[in-house]
Protein backbone atom coordinates (compact mmCIF):
# COMPACT_ATOMS: atom_id res chain seq x y z
CA UNK A 1 0.00 0.00 0.00
CA UNK A 2 1.36 3.40 -0.94
CA UNK A 3 1.44 6.37 1.41
CA UNK A 4 -0.80 9.24 0.39
CA UNK A 5 1.21 12.33 -0.47
CA UNK A 6 -0.52 15.67 -0.63
CA UNK A 7 0.87 19.13 -0.21
CA UNK A 8 -0.14 20.73 3.07
CA UNK A 9 -1.06 17.39 4.68
CA UNK A 10 0.75 16.96 8.05
CA UNK A 11 2.27 13.64 7.02
CA UNK A 12 2.98 14.59 3.43
CA UNK A 13 6.11 12.97 2.10
CA UNK A 14 6.36 10.55 5.01
CA UNK A 15 5.54 6.88 4.65
CA UNK A 16 2.64 5.50 6.73
CA UNK A 17 4.87 3.54 9.15
CA UNK A 18 7.11 6.56 9.63
CA UNK A 19 4.44 9.18 10.22
CA UNK A 20 5.25 11.39 13.18
CA UNK A 21 2.78 11.81 16.08
CA UNK A 22 4.13 15.18 17.02
CA UNK A 23 7.28 16.68 18.47
CA UNK A 24 9.34 14.38 16.28
CA UNK A 25 8.23 11.13 17.95
CA UNK A 26 7.67 8.32 15.46
CA UNK A 27 4.17 6.87 15.61
CA UNK A 28 3.60 3.20 15.15
CA UNK A 29 0.29 1.41 15.10
CA UNK A 30 -0.83 0.54 18.65
CA UNK A 31 1.86 2.51 20.50
CA UNK A 32 -0.57 5.15 21.65
CA UNK A 33 -3.15 2.54 22.69
CA UNK A 34 -0.56 0.67 24.78
CA UNK A 35 0.62 3.89 26.37
CA UNK A 36 -2.94 4.79 27.40
CA UNK A 37 -3.59 1.26 28.69
CA UNK A 38 -0.46 1.18 30.87
CA UNK A 39 -1.03 4.66 32.29
CA UNK A 40 -4.61 3.70 33.16
CA UNK A 41 -3.59 0.42 34.80
CA UNK A 42 -0.84 2.13 36.78
CA UNK A 43 -3.50 4.14 38.61
CA UNK A 44 -5.41 0.98 39.54
CA UNK A 45 -2.80 -0.39 41.91
CA UNK A 46 -3.87 0.68 45.40
CA UNK A 47 -2.33 0.17 48.74
CA UNK A 48 -4.33 -2.02 51.19
CA UNK A 49 -3.78 0.61 53.89
CA UNK A 50 -5.25 3.26 51.61
CA UNK A 51 -8.30 1.05 50.96
CA UNK A 52 -8.78 0.53 54.69
CA UNK A 53 -8.51 4.27 55.32
CA UNK A 54 -11.05 5.06 52.57
CA UNK A 55 -13.47 2.51 54.05
CA UNK A 56 -13.01 3.99 57.53
CA UNK A 57 -13.72 7.49 56.18
CA UNK A 58 -16.82 6.20 54.37
CA UNK A 59 -18.05 4.59 57.61
CA UNK A 60 -17.34 7.81 59.51
CA UNK A 61 -19.58 9.72 57.10
CA UNK A 62 -22.42 7.18 56.93
CA UNK A 63 -25.19 8.13 59.33
CA UNK A 64 -28.66 6.94 60.25
CA UNK A 65 -31.41 9.53 60.64
CA UNK A 66 -32.83 8.51 64.02
CA UNK A 67 -35.72 10.97 64.28
CA UNK A 68 -37.98 11.48 61.29
CA UNK A 69 -39.29 15.01 60.80
CA UNK A 70 -41.45 16.73 58.23
CA UNK A 71 -38.25 18.32 56.91
CA UNK A 72 -36.36 15.12 56.03
CA UNK A 73 -36.69 15.86 52.31
CA UNK A 74 -34.53 18.95 52.88
CA UNK A 75 -32.28 17.63 55.66
CA UNK A 76 -31.00 14.53 53.83
CA UNK A 77 -29.98 16.26 50.55
CA UNK A 78 -28.23 19.08 52.39
CA UNK A 79 -26.17 16.55 54.38
CA UNK A 80 -25.41 14.57 51.22
CA UNK A 81 -24.11 17.73 49.56
CA UNK A 82 -21.87 18.21 52.60
CA UNK A 83 -20.40 14.74 52.00
CA UNK A 84 -22.44 12.54 54.36
CA UNK A 85 -24.42 9.43 53.47
CA UNK A 86 -27.67 9.52 55.44
CA UNK A 87 -30.18 6.68 55.58
CA UNK A 88 -33.54 6.51 57.35
CA UNK A 89 -33.86 4.61 60.61
CA UNK A 90 -35.99 1.90 59.02
CA UNK A 91 -33.32 1.28 56.31
CA UNK A 92 -30.02 1.54 58.22
CA UNK A 93 -26.80 1.00 56.33
CA UNK A 94 -24.55 -1.77 57.69
CA UNK A 95 -21.69 0.77 57.46
CA UNK A 96 -23.44 3.33 59.67
CA UNK A 97 -21.60 4.09 62.87
CA UNK A 98 -23.29 7.37 63.78
CA UNK A 99 -26.88 8.41 64.27
CA UNK A 100 -28.37 11.86 63.70
CA UNK A 101 -31.11 13.16 65.96
CA UNK A 102 -32.90 16.25 64.64
CA UNK A 103 -34.88 18.43 67.02
CA UNK A 104 -37.03 21.14 65.49
CA UNK A 105 -38.18 24.07 67.62
CA UNK A 106 -41.31 26.11 67.23
CA UNK A 107 -42.30 28.05 64.13
CA UNK A 108 -41.88 31.77 64.76
CA UNK A 109 -42.83 33.09 61.33
CA UNK A 110 -44.05 31.93 57.94
CA UNK A 111 -43.61 33.10 54.37
CA UNK A 112 -46.54 34.59 52.48
CA UNK A 113 -45.09 33.52 49.12
CA UNK A 114 -44.61 29.80 49.73
CA UNK A 115 -44.61 27.12 52.43
CA UNK A 116 -41.33 28.19 54.09
CA UNK A 117 -41.30 28.59 57.85
CA UNK A 118 -38.91 30.39 60.15
CA UNK A 119 -37.92 28.05 62.97
CA UNK A 120 -36.72 29.29 66.35
CA UNK A 121 -34.26 26.43 66.64
CA UNK A 122 -33.09 23.35 64.76
CA UNK A 123 -30.59 21.08 66.50
CA UNK A 124 -28.51 18.30 64.98
CA UNK A 125 -27.08 15.85 67.49
CA UNK A 126 -24.63 13.22 66.23
CA UNK A 127 -24.37 10.09 68.38
CA UNK A 128 -21.86 7.24 68.18
CA UNK A 129 -24.12 4.19 67.78
CA UNK A 130 -21.57 1.89 69.45
CA UNK A 131 -20.89 3.92 72.60
CA UNK A 132 -24.23 5.82 72.66
CA UNK A 133 -22.31 9.04 73.36
CA UNK A 134 -23.07 12.37 71.71
CA UNK A 135 -20.03 13.40 69.69
CA UNK A 136 -21.26 16.60 68.06
CA UNK A 137 -24.11 19.08 68.43
CA UNK A 138 -25.03 22.05 66.24
CA UNK A 139 -27.97 24.45 66.67
CA UNK A 140 -29.19 27.16 64.30
CA UNK A 141 -32.35 29.15 63.68
CA UNK A 142 -33.60 30.18 60.28
CA UNK A 143 -35.87 29.59 57.34
CA UNK A 144 -36.79 26.19 55.92
CA UNK A 145 -36.74 27.62 52.40
CA UNK A 146 -36.42 30.87 50.48
CA UNK A 147 -38.70 33.76 51.37
CA UNK A 148 -38.56 37.27 49.87
CA UNK A 149 -34.87 38.27 50.17
CA UNK A 150 -33.93 35.37 52.46
CA UNK A 151 -32.36 32.63 50.31
CA UNK A 152 -30.35 30.51 52.73
CA UNK A 153 -31.94 27.53 54.40
CA UNK A 154 -31.28 26.55 57.99
CA UNK A 155 -30.65 22.95 56.90
CA UNK A 156 -27.87 24.01 54.53
CA UNK A 157 -26.29 26.13 57.27
CA UNK A 158 -26.42 23.20 59.70
CA UNK A 159 -24.97 20.78 57.15
CA UNK A 160 -22.08 23.14 56.46
CA UNK A 161 -21.46 23.64 60.20
CA UNK A 162 -21.52 19.87 60.78
CA UNK A 163 -19.14 19.30 57.86
CA UNK A 164 -16.73 21.88 59.18
CA UNK A 165 -16.89 20.62 62.77
CA UNK A 166 -16.58 17.00 61.63
CA UNK A 167 -13.46 17.79 59.59
CA UNK A 168 -11.90 19.66 62.53
CA UNK A 169 -12.86 16.87 64.93
CA UNK A 170 -10.91 14.29 62.85
CA UNK A 171 -7.65 16.32 62.94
Amino acid sequence: MRAVRRAGYPGAGVGRAERRCGRGIPCQRGTLALLVLFSTLAGCATDPEQLAQERAERVERTWVLLTPTQWDAKIVPSLREAGFAVTPKNEPSPDARYGLTVTVGERVDYCLLNDSDKLARVTYEVTDLQTKKVVLTETRSGWTGPCFVQWTEVFDELAEAIRSDWSNRRR
